[in-house]
């Protein structure tokens, strides 16, 4: 018996070594008043189930001499103790001896000592020194709650000394914008390349900056921009290396004439959308690029996409059909004929969603001279061909990849100060990050002009839209608005180039 008490002791240290901090202790007694209960609650959950140890030989219904149990959460399994829910319950031996005021139970008491001395010779040194300990403890508790009534409060820390972080400096204030009566909110759409013709630009030249910009951008160039948009082919100008920039430069020379005579206008723009190139002049506008960083950047994208479009013979088909038209069919068939006429690796495909029932398709000349032949076998109230130099927005486009995204990644952007939407989703840009990526995308996938007006325009029923200008050369996005949104077409205005 005696061996066993020593083994089960020896354990009991062990589970008692688990807790980092000093415990919580509480006494009670049992019914039988020789045995003490001490509680002791750990900071941390054990993932101990329950430990439950006695002296082999003693009955269940007798009293143990020596019980442990660990509980994590969970109620207290012994029957005795049924009724105690705590984190941890340490069920300790523990002789009242001296302390007990019955004197009968201090015989019994001594007597149980002398049959298992050798437990008392072991258990005696450990118990004065738990109770020096817990004494330590209560007098050191004392103090320190004499030296809290003592000292005075606290004062609240003053944080206005601390220096900003190094990110909060670096980080540039916001600046909150006035707020615009919905009545009186701008929205611009800048045009694409498709919408130049011969001698735009001529209304602009007399208002301020219009010529420097044109004088900028001639320097980036190589050649004189403005010479080639009043004086210039309609050849010259249809050229993807010529009509890019000039679009450009057009469209925001128009935000100049716009400023000048509707300073209002320009002042409550809210958000603005560009259809292709006209991307950039939106970005542009909204202050997320800079002007020669757009001219760099256009002059290598209109550059690399010209030599795509040398490698084969392609372009752009622009087609209104009837309801019920089943466009990727009819590119499908158109594709089937150029692969009988000998063209290995055929495209036709989708490049431009402008508004219910009509797209621009882009890809191989044969592909889209087959469509144009049976317009009126697949129901298309309208065919005609884009004025460009290419399968732009189409895969065709794979070859000016390289050198366009390494541009991209070169060209600083910063965060939009008005809303732009992209044309590859319709959605919002929100960092420059996002630009970059969005960008890049565009230059081989379709746009969604129309996802991209239904985006801007969204309102609630009975709200008022805000009033659109379209600013750059052509008036082709006022009817792309006025089939997708005929209330916002009502306050439509052209700014003529």
């Amino acid at each position: 018996m005696a061996a066993t008490l020593t083994k089960n002791w020896t354990k009991l240290q062990t589970m008692q070594q688990m807790f980092q901090h000093p415990p919580i202790v509480r006494h009670t007694t049992l019914a039988d008043r020789n045995w003490r209960i001490r509680l002791r609650i750990p900071p941390l959950s054990i993932g101990v189930r329950q430990l439950y140890l006695r002296p082999s030989g003693v009955r269940r219904a007798s009293n143990p001499r020596l019980v442990s149990q660990i509980v994590s959460r969970t109620r207290c399994c012994h029957p005795r103790f049924l009724n105690h829910e705590r984190m941890g319950v340490v069920l300790q031996r523990r002789h009242l001896g001296s302390e007990s005021k019955d004197g009968d139970d201090n015989e019994n008491a001594r007597g149980t000592v002398s049959e298992a001395s050798g437990v008392r010779e072991t258990s005696e040194p450990q118990d004065q020194s738990a109770k020096l300990k817990a004494t330590q403890r209560i007098r050191t508790m004392h103090r320190l709650l004499e030296e809290a009534q003592v000292q005075e409060p606290t004062k609240d820390f003053d944080f206005s000394n601390i220096p900003q972080r190094r990110e909060d400096r670096r980080r540039p204030q916001k600046t909150e914008r006035p707020r615009i009566d919905p009545k009186e909110m701008t929205v611009f759409l800048f045009p694409g390349q498709g919408s130049q013709f011969q001698g735009m630009g001529r209304q602009l030249l007399a208002y301020p900056n219009v010529r420097q910009m044109f004088s900028i951008a001639s320097d980036i160039l190589g050649y004189d921009l403005l010479d080639l948009c009043l004086n210039g082919s309609q050849e010259e100008l249809n050229r993807t290396v010529h009509s890019q920039p000039a679009v450009l430069v057009c469209s925001l020379a128009a935000v100049e004439k716009l400023k000048e005579e509707q300073p209002k206008a320009v002042a409550n723009c809210v958000a603005a959308s560009g259809f292709s190139v006209g991307e950039f002049s939106a970005l542009v506008f909204s202050g997320a690029l800079a002007f020669k960083d757009a001219i760099h950047l256009i002059k290598i994208r209109a550059e690399s996409m010209q030599r795509a479009s040398d490698l084969v013979p392609s372009g752009m088909l622009s087609v209104i059909g009837r309801p019920g038209v089943r466009f990727k069919m009819m590119c499908r068939e158109a594709m089937d004929t150029c692969i009988i006429d000998g063209v290995e690796v055929p495209v036709c495909t989708i490049a431009s969603h402008l508004f219910p029932e009509a797209k621009v398709l882009a890809g191989h000349t044969k592909a889209l001279d087959y469509i144009q032949e049976m317009s009126r076998h697949y129901s298309l109230r309208k065919v005609k061909r884009v004025p460009v130099s290419g399968a732009f927005h189409s895969p065709l486009m794979a070859p000016a990849r390289e050198a366009f995204y390494s541009a991209v990644d070169r060209v600083p952007f910063d965060t939009p100060v008005i809303k732009v939407h992209s044309n590859v989703n319709g959605k919002q840009y929100r960092h420059p990050k996002h630009v970059r990526t969005l960008l890049k995308r565009q230059l081989i996938e379709p746009i969604h002009w129309e996802q991209t007006m239904h985006e801007m325009y969204q309102r609630s029923k009975g709200a008022v839209f805000p009033k659109t200008f379209e600013v750059g050369p052509g008036k082709q996005l006022g009817g792309f608005l006025q089939r997708n949104n005929l209330k916002a077409f009502h306050s439509y205005t052209k700014v003529d180039v």
